[in-house]
């Protein structure tokens, strides 16, 4: 018979003798021959005669003395064989049970016995099967079951034990072969069970049931050793659903119990000793971590010594942490993915998991600004700090242990030559430096790379300098490239070689500039254009004295914006464009009538804009296009407000092209473009796609939006119109339109006298005769030679 059969067999038992506690009301399925009289209070008794086995059978409702058992079992203590007291609120083991010198079957399950005493079980000499499973026990005291010479089986699951003193199961339990310790609290486990006689003698065989408990170590207080063990000799244990995650811990316990785990030849023997002995540990959490990399190395050296069936039901034990592993039967697993975290010496911002397979301990670290000061002391490191902001690379204690230096993707634009020497001279190393902001190698030392000392440079992405100092690079590049994995990526970041590759650049290409020489050249020539600058500001300035064509000019304008906007968006241009560029002293839109002429009371003509716009300019009766071009051609700035209405509107888009080939086409004219809300998810014409482009622009957005936009347009008109008449005034001799109030015509405002040939144009104070290009037509009409 196998050892999965004894165990299958033994189990099958324990659940047996257990279906009792799933039905309290069982005593019916019992053949009651004969009632018993003399039952304590609140108890029912029956006795099962069936020779030679004769059965008491108790129940209690309630508890009650155990003295009152005593007259019962002394009226029948020569017949009595087994008795089954379940859920009868017991809270001991009756010492009246003694009487029962035939008794060799004991039940007392489902009650509330807490403390079991040697006092009242060590009487019971003949008993062979004694159950005091689910109960309230917590501890095994030394020499409980002692005497108990015939006790075969022994039931305590159910209970809350969580401690087993070293000398409970002694040399007296000559017969015990089964324990069942399921579903208790014991953390920890002794050797105790291989000491049990049967366990000593080949033949014999003890199983024990220790499932669904918390077990997680084993103890040897009783300083068992394995060489205690013989062939043939057999015990069962099963572990099963218990908290063993670590078999690492099973080099502890080989060392706990003197197998030499440093002499392969000598724990082979030793470990030959268990042959006949079997241990399931399925259904435990196993962690298959560094700890267990060793064990699993002993135990692969012996499974092919194993039958498949008891490989399968004994060794195949899955992982179950870390969760990558989880499912994979721990000797099949890799010996690279046996991994540990390390706590000791590691950063706060890094992870440290070590390797035994290769020891190696990888090292990763998020959000740093320079290299650790320090890690895990361990003979290879892979240090992988990609994607943070080093700045510099400068070498540390640990530096020669480093056989993976992985910078990749952060700011290094230097590089200690001492770090590069540590390196890479100690073992293989790995060196990676893409994506960064490196210039220029340290030469010496990274001339002296020993290429059988390195397993991989990697330097793409960097903004090399391709001049005189970096031409031995595309020599040693060359010379190196099998260890250079990314050497089609090196490549040269200054003109006139940006974006070519290091290697293919020729030698004469690596030049150094002379900036000493370029910049005096360059102070020259910013001499000669600062002179050339100042000759045109003379210019111009000597231009703008030219009173007479620029007053010319200036009084064929009507206006000073005309202003483009789609009529959706009339509400916002209303409140924040006209009211603010017409009325900045404090007037709104409603203190202005467009019929009538001159400014408004307490307003300083001086600060208007002159604003046209279709509501209020377009002459009614002349086609669209005509209005337009018309109002356009008669202002001097073009203010377009360009939101996602304005490009919808074919008006708009038409006004736009209109105004931007007049300022194309005429000098002094301007096209502002103010944009208003968001633009996208909307379509843009080319043409005003590319002005956008090629044209700074106002964003309504803006802080300073007001401030931008009066500094973007010219003075008003009604101002400049003014310094001309001076200026012409005082190049007349005796103008009797500016000295004489006699002769000066003044309108009344709204006066019913106004002539007709100003009221068609009232809405424009322009047109009134107070204002100053009124002065300026006269003077052309009466001075013409000298306008």
């Amino acid at each position: 018979m196998t050892r999965l059969t004894i165990i299958a067999t033994l189990t099958l038992v324990v659940n047996l003798s257990m279906a009792g506690d799933v039905h309290e009301d069982d005593d019916n399925a019992i053949t009651v021959s004969d009632t018993c009289t003399n039952a304590p209070t609140n108890c029912s008794c029956s006795i099962d005669d069936n020779p030679p086995r004769v059965t008491l059978i108790i129940k209690c409702q309630k508890e009650f003395n155990n003295s009152a058992l005593e007259e019962l079992f002394v009226s029948m203590k020569g017949n009595i064989t087994h008795v089954q007291f379940r859920n009868s609120y017991l809270k001991e083991v009756p010492r009246q049970l003694c009487i029962l010198k035939r008794l060799t079957s004991l039940d007392l399950s489902g009650n509330n016995i807490q403390h079991l005493s040697r006092k009242s079980i060590g009487c019971l000499n003949h008993i062979s099967v004694l159950d005091l499973s689910n109960n309230e026990v917590r501890r095994l005291e030394n020499f409980t079951f002692s005497g108990l010479e015939q006790l075969r089986e022994l039931y305590l699951g159910f209970n809350k034990i969580d401690f087993i003193d070293t000398a409970v199961f002694n040399k007296d339990l000559k017969s015990l072969s089964l324990i069942d310790m399921q579903r208790n609290k014991l953390r920890e486990i002794d050797f105790w069970v291989f000491r049990l006689p049967n366990a000593l003698q080949s033949g014999h065989k003890v199983f024990l049931n220790l499932t669904f408990n918390k077990l997680e170590t084993f103890t040897n207080h009783i300083n068992w050793s394995i060489n205690e063990a013989k062939l043939g000799h057999e015990v069962l244990i099963n572990f099963q659903y218990n908290n063993f995650g670590r078999l690492g811990e099973l080099i502890k316990v080989f060392k706990l119990i003197h197998v030499d785990i440093d002499n392969p030849i000598v724990m082979f023997l030793q470990l030959r000793r268990l042959w006949d002995m079997g241990f399931d540990f399925r259904y435990n959490k196993l962690y298959c971590d560094c700890d267990m990399f060793k064990i699993t190395k002993l135990i692969k050296n012996f499974i092919p010594m194993f039958n498949r069936t008891v490989v399968e039901y004994y060794i195949n034990i899955p992982c179950y942490y870390p969760k990558n592993l989880r499912g994979m039967i721990f000797y099949t697993v890799p010996d690279n993915m046996f991994q540990c975290s390390v706590k000791k010496d590691c950063p706060e911002s890094c992870s440290c998991v070590h390797t035994p397979a290769n020891r190696t301990t990888r090292v990763e670290c998020h959000d740093i600004k320079r290299l650790p000061d320090r890690i895990p002391c361990e003979d290879n490191i892979e240090l992988r700090l990609a994607n943070n902001a080093i700045e510099t690379l400068k070498p540390k204690s640990y530096t020669r242990n480093v056989s993976v230096l992985d910078v990749a993707n952060n700011k290094i634009s230097s590089i200690k030559p001492s770090l590069v020497n540590k390196i890479v001279k100690s073992k293989k190393t790995s060196l990676l430096l893409e994506l960064n902001r490196i210039e220029y190698l340290p030469e010496t030392a990274w001339k002296q790379i020993n290429p059988t000392n390195v397993r991989e440079i990697r330097l793409g992405q960097n903004p090399l300098q391709c001049d005189c100092k970096s031409l031995w690079l595309k020599h040693w590049l060359i010379k190196n490239r099998d260890v250079v994995s990314d050497i089609m990526t090196v490549q040269c970041d200054n003109e006139p070689v940006r974006g070519k590759r290091i290697i293919d650049i020729a030698d004469s290409d690596f030049f150094c500039v002379n900036w000493a020489l370029v910049t005096l050249q360059l102070s020259i020539m910013c001499g000669l254009v600062l002179i050339g600058f100042i000759g045109v500001a003379f210019a111009l300035a000597d231009d703008r004295r030219m009173t007479p064509i620029q007053s010319y000019f200036d009084i064929n304008l009507n206006f000073d914006i005309f202003l483009s906007f789609c009529d959706k968006d009339k509400q916002w241009v209303k409140r924040y464009l006209i009211d603010t560029l017409m009325y900045e002293d404090g007037l709104t839109g409603q203190d202005l009538d467009y019929g009538a002429c001159g400014p408004a009371p307490g307003h300083e003509p001086g600060k208007w804009y002159y604003i046209a716009f279709a509501d209020k300019d377009f002459v009614h009766g002349q086609q669209i296009t005509q209005n337009i071009a018309n109002f356009i051609a008669t202002s001097r700035v073009t203010l377009m407000v360009i939101s996602k209405n304005f490009l919808q509107s074919n008006w708009c888009k038409y006004e736009f092209r209109t105004a931007h080939n007049n300022a194309l086409s005429r000098k002094g004219v301007k096209l502002i473009a103010i944009k208003y809300g968001d633009l996208r998810g909307v379509p843009i014409d080319t043409d005003l796609e590319m002005h956008l482009q090629s044209h700074t622009y106002l964003d309504t957005n803006e802080p300073d939006f007001y401030g931008k936009l009066k500094r973007a347009l010219p003075e008003p008109l009604y101002k400049r119109l003014q310094e001309d008449v001076e200026d012409i005034a005082e190049s007349i001799d005796g103008c009797p339109l500016l000295r004489g109030d006699e002769n000066r015509r003044v309108y009344d405002y709204g006066a019913k006298d106004v002539p007709e040939a100003h009221k068609d144009n009232c809405y424009s104070p322009l047109l009134c005769d107070y204002n100053p290009r009124n002065a300026m037509q006269r003077l052309s009409i009466n001075h013409g030679d000298s306008v």
